[in-house]
């Protein structure tokens, strides 16, 4: 105790001397009186803020604290906000042991394609055997059954911004998020194509540091027969990183970590209810695909891509989710790609971006507030009361689309027309301007690649 209060006592002996320096500064330098004050006001400050952090003047650990109701998932008054707000302060304290990564993507003249398989039907004992000749032919003759997915796309989303993504069905949606996650099973990437994670090449990132970008896709898929609350559990048990809170198990951080998900996606109450499937009685459908969006959410990774996961959601939870998506972007640094074949007006201007494409064409990538304008001077008109997101997804629909009155002739009208006024526009311009600017700040295996390596190295444990 003595000692405390003789380093207390010799904290304000130092601070006194060092208002006696500034004093005497101040005037052999001819300082007015009113600048005086302002210097002595804010040596008083700094020496206040340097004693609070020696003495430890930290916010609660929400992970060992339940009787702050805004911080403890299991309450009513459960703020999701300040509790992210709360634990990025506490590891921002000591950056060395809990060093922070985030990651953005910029992708230049993005192609992919495929190949084509002929039609699928029903095989016997006949036809299996002709099946080994057509396998054979097929192999000589792969390179004539290619398929263009993804042609000449350019884009670009820093950390902390939301993408979305919108095309009907077969337009290249889900194969243009699936690249970006590194899932590309089937696929191929043409070799102009040119992807740069904030500072990491595209094979490095998906071979070295797999679980940073993730993708969920539109269905499913769990173990039916384990609980929501298994079930979040194992995926937080796996995500568990060795450097921890004080005072923080495995056990502990996992279980707290998982009431929270819970909690911010109103899945509380199915904690020991089966997931369920198609045959084995579980949790509703919506709830399922909270579930789904859940146990992505638990991985805390840097890109996340969102596969039409709002499907079989209602309008307000579907908004509900994307406004969650926007938390965690906006908190953790995190970058979001969500594509939604249904989009509120609400849930559209959530996001900071979003593409159009066309039969796998790119023919608008920019500013959400911005596309509705671009396609209304092309020429095509937004009736009133068509949310935007309907608007730019029905121009991909030759029957939907409305065109101006005296436009008939100047509109473009098939995908290759559509991409060829997005190439000339100035937007798209400006966007090759972002990405160069982008390319420059992070240079392919510049000093963010050994950032972003020692961040992951810390949470692993040295057994790994």
């Amino acid at each position: 105790m003595d000692n405390k209060e003789d380093t207390s006592m010799t904290e304000s002996v130092n601070s006194g001397k060092k208002a006696d320096t500034v004093r005497a500064d101040a005037h052999q330098g001819d300082i007015s009186t009113e600048d005086q004050h302002k210097i002595m006001k804010l040596a008083r400050r700094l020496t206040a803020d340097s004693t609070r952090c020696r003495h430890g003047d930290m916010p609660p650990n929400p992970f060992t604290t339940s009787d702050i109701p805004s911080l403890n998932p299991n309450s009513p008054k459960f703020d999701a906000r300040h509790w992210a707000r709360t634990v990025l302060h506490l590891s921002s304290q000591c950056p060395d042991r809990f060093p922070q990564r985030t990651a953005g993507v910029s992708f230049r003249n993005l192609g992919v394609h495929g190949y084509g398989l002929p039609t699928a039907y029903q095989k016997d004992f006949l036809n299996a055997i002709l099946q080994v000749g057509d396998l054979v032919g097929g192999l000589m003759n792969r390179r004539d059954r290619r398929l263009q997915i993804l042609k000449d796309h350019d884009g670009l989303l820093r950390s902390g911004e939301m993408l979305l993504v919108l095309g009907r069905p077969g337009s290249g949606v889900s194969t243009l998020l699936k690249t970006i996650a590194g899932q590309t099973k089937g696929l191929l990437l043409d070799d102009s194509t040119e992807f740069n994670y904030q500072g990491i090449p595209w094979d490095l990132m998906h071979q070295k540091f797999r679980g940073d970008v993730t993708y969920q896709a539109e269905t499913d898929v769990h173990f039916p027969h384990l609980t929501v609350g298994q079930t979040l559990q194992y995926a937080a048990l796996a995500r568990t990183p060795h450097n921890r809170l004080p005072g923080v198990s495995r056990e502990i951080y996992a279980t707290h970590l998982r009431d929270v998900v819970m909690a911010i996606f109103g899945i509380s109450h199915t904690v020991n209810t089966k997931v369920g499937d198609d045959f084995i009685r579980g949790v509703s459908g919506g709830e399922r695909k909270r579930v789904s969006i859940a146990e992505l959410a638990l991985t805390q990774s840097c890109i996340q891509c969102w596969d039409n996961s709002t499907r079989g959601l209602d309008s307000a939870t579907a908004l509900e989710f994307v406004r969650t998506v926007r938390l965690s972007v906006d908190v953790a640094g995190t970058a979001a790609v969500v594509a939604l074949y249904q989009a509120s007006q609400q849930a559209y201007e959530v996001f900071d971006k979003v593409a159009l494409l066309y039969e796998g064409r790119q023919i608008y990538f920019g500013p959400v507030d911005q596309a509705k304008p671009y396609f209304t001077e092309l020429g095509y008109h937004c009736p009133e009361r068509q949310t935007t997101a309907d608007f730019l997804t029905s121009l991909t629909n030759p029957v939907e689309r409305v065109v101006r009155p005296g436009y008939e002739a100047r509109v473009p009208r098939t995908p290759g027309e559509f991409a060829k006024c997005w190439e000339q526009s100035a937007l798209r311009a400006e966007l090759l301007g972002e990405i160069s600017v982008f390319e420059r700040e992070y240079p392919i295996g510049g000093p963010m690649l050994q950032k972003f390596e020692n961040s992951r190295n810390a949470e692993r444990s040295p057994l790994v």
